[in-house]
């Protein structure tokens, strides 16, 4: 199978946003958690993100620091 090369031109490159001009998001435990089935999903950053904690545990709370604070069923 043969694959197409994209040639682009240096006007194309010039229009990309350089990393550091990226508006940057901080992913960090603290923030507003709420659990959905297996995963605990973090609502209250710029980005919701979740994180896999298995079937087998369950989000009881948040620490004074704004940690999750997680227990074994």
């Amino acid at each position: 199978m043969k694959t197409k090369k994209r040639n682009i031109t240096e006007h194309d490159k010039s229009s990309w946003k350089k990393l550091e001009d990226i508006e940057k998001f901080d992913i960090s435990l603290e923030g507003k958690w709420v659990q959905k089935g297996p995963y605990i999903i973090n609502t209250g950053s710029k980005l919701d993100y979740g994180i896999y904690i298995g079937i087998d545990k369950k989000l009881v709370g948040i620490d004074e620091n704004g940690k999750p604070v997680i227990q074994s069923k």
